[in-house]
C-alpha cells in the first residue's frame, strides 16, 4: 500500500478566500465533529465561546455511510450559520479499532476496499453539509497512530492491536483518498515519523493510543492558523490533560438525540474563560 501524505489540499474555491472573507454578520463559529483524536482542538479553541465541540468516541468514518449517522452531524448543525467553519477528523477509529475488529473476525481481506469505505462515508457527509449550505468544511489529519503494545488494544478494547506501522498505511491511503473532497490540513508530516506513526516525543507518558495533547496543542494550531475566521486560540496554553473517558462514545449520542455541544465550562478553571467583550465573540 502506497504511503502518501496530503499537506493542505483540496479543490479550489471549496473553502474561504485565502484572504479570508468579509462577514456581514457575527463571525463565524468553529464546530467540530470527529473521533476522540478530536479533543486536541478544545485544548487549542476551548476557551472561546466561537467553538462547539462535537467529538465523540469510537466515531469512524465509515459509520458515516449510514444516513442516520450524517443526519446526526446534519441536526448538530440546526442552528449553525453558512459562514461557520467545520472541521471534520475521521479515519483514526477505521483503521486503529475497526480493522482490528474485523481482522479479529476473519473477515478482512481487501484493506483498498476498507479504505475506500471510510473515504466514502466522509465524501457523503461533505456532500450532505454542501447541500445543507456551508462551504468552509475542511477534513483535518491530528491522529496519527500510537506506538502501543498489542496487548495494550487486547486488554483495554478485547480486540487484536494492529502494529502501528500497519495503522500508519491504513490511515494514510483513507487521508489520501479524501483529500480531493474539501479543504484540508495534515498533520502527519508534522507529527508522525517517516512512516507516519506519531512522533515518541509526542506520546504520553503511559501507554496510550491518544497523543500527549499538550505537547502537540500548539503544533496543530501552527497547522491550521491560516483558516481564516477560526476563533482566537487560548491566551494560555494548557499545561494539564483533561480528564479521559467522561465524553461517552458516539452511538450513545446519536441514540439519545443529543445535539448539544459539549460543555467545557465542567474541564476548565474559571480564569480560562474570560468574557469576551466583542459582539461577534457572544453570538
Amino acid at each position: 500500500m502506497e504511503n502518501t501524505r496530503a499537506e493542505n489540499t483540496g479543490p479550489e474555491h471549496s473553502g474561504p478566500e485565502a484572504d479570508g472573507p468579509e462577514y456581514a454578520g457575527p463571525a463565524p463559529r468553529l464546530y467540530v465533529f470527529g473521533s476522540s483524536s478530536s479533543e486536541v482542538f478544545d485544548y487549542i479553541f476551548g476557551a472561546s465561546r466561537r467553538y462547539r465541540s462535537y467529538w465523540a468516541g469510537g466515531w469512524s468514518a465509515r459509520g458515516l455511510r449510514k444516513d442516520a449517522n450524517r443526519g446526526y452531524v446534519l441536526n448538530c448543525l440546526r442552528r449553525a450559520r453558512p459562514q461557520d467553519i467545520i472541521f471534520l477528523h475521521y479515519g483514526v477509529v477505521d483503521a486503529a479499532f475497526s480493522s482490528g475488529y474485523r481482522m479479529d473476525r476473519g473477515d478482512f481481506l481487501d484493506p483498498e476496499s476498507f479504505c475506500r469505505e471510510a473515504a466514502d462515508g466522509v465524501r457523503m457527509l461533505v456532500q450532505d453539509l454542501r447541500a445543507a449550505g456551508f462551504s468552509n468544511i475542511y477534513t483535518v489529519a491530528v491522529g496519527a497512530p500510537c506506538r502501543v503494545p498489542e496487548r495494550y488494544f487486547r486488554k483495554r478494547f478485547k480486540l487484536l492491536g494492529l502494529p502501528p506501522r500497519y495503522q500508519a498505511q491504513l490511515l494514510n491511503r483513507i487521508n489520501q483518498l479524501i483529500s480531493g473532497f474539501c479543504d484540508r490540513r495534515d498533520l502527519t508530516p508534522v507529527l508522525g515519523d517517516e512512516h507516519g506513526v506519531l512522533k515518541r516525543e509526542y506520546h504520553r507518558a503511559k501507554p496510550n493510543h491518544h497523543a500527549d495533547y499538550v505537547r502537540i496543542q500548539e503544533l496543530v494550531w501552527e497547522g491550521i492558523r491560516d483558516i481564516p475566521g477560526l476563533p482566537p486560540r487560548r491566551a494560555d496554553w494548557r499545561t494539564a490533560l483533561y480528564k479521559s473517558g467522561v465524553r461517552g462514545g458516539v452511538g450513545k449520542k446519536i441514540r439519545a438525540e443529543n445535539y448539544r455541544a459539549a460543555n467545557l465550562k465542567r474541564f476548565e478553571p474559571a480564569a480560562a474563560l474570560p468574557r469576551e467583550k466583542a459582539l461577534a465573540e457572544d453570538a
